[in-house]
């Protein structure tokens, strides 16, 4: 964000993730997709920095416990940064896909987040029987459809 003159610029962390804010800050679309995929890719190259680390030298150097630990990192962190990605509001590909589609289309974006959220919910549950992502895309997909119905798009939502 300091890359697009933002001087002051916050990280706000909440129950279920965080995000930056800055005051004033007006980017371009282009920019906004930029500040929203850095977080993600970068979570993405840590973890396979320490993925091809642990596979190439390391994992003869460490302990048992030691590896497990690095490891459970590197999967949190490449499955984290592709679900990040997926295109539901409020993730970082849900700002991805409303900085694409632009302000004056959000009713368009809050209708595909809610798609992707229920269709991505139903598949990652019936592929791996995992419930707690699930549950939290199905959460997104009624605060995506709460603000779609009350007309969140006016307020620049």
């Amino acid at each position: 964000m300091r890359q697009f003159g933002c001087r002051h610029v916050s990280i706000v962390l909440h129950g279920f993730g965080g995000y930056a804010l800055s005051q004033g800050a007006r980017f371009t679309r282009g920019q906004q997709i930029l500040v929203s995929l850095a977080g993600p890719l970068l979570q993405a190259a840590c973890g396979l920095f320490l993925f091809f680390l642990l596979r190439e030298s390391l994992r003869g150097d460490m302990s048992e416990w030691a590896y497990r630990l690095t490891r459970s990192f590197v999967e949190i962190s490449l499955y984290w940064a592709i679900l990040n990605l997926i295109p539901v509001f409020p993730l970082d590909g849900g700002q991805v896909l409303k900085a694409f589609l632009g302000p004056r289309r959000i009713q368009l974006t809050l209708g595909i987040s809610m798609s992707v959220a229920i269709v991505v919910a139903c598949l990652i549950y019936l592929r791996w029987g995992s419930i707690l992502f699930p549950i939290l895309l199905v959460y997104m997909a009624v605060e995506n459809y709460k603000a779609l119905k009350h007309g969140e798009s006016s307020r620049g939502w």
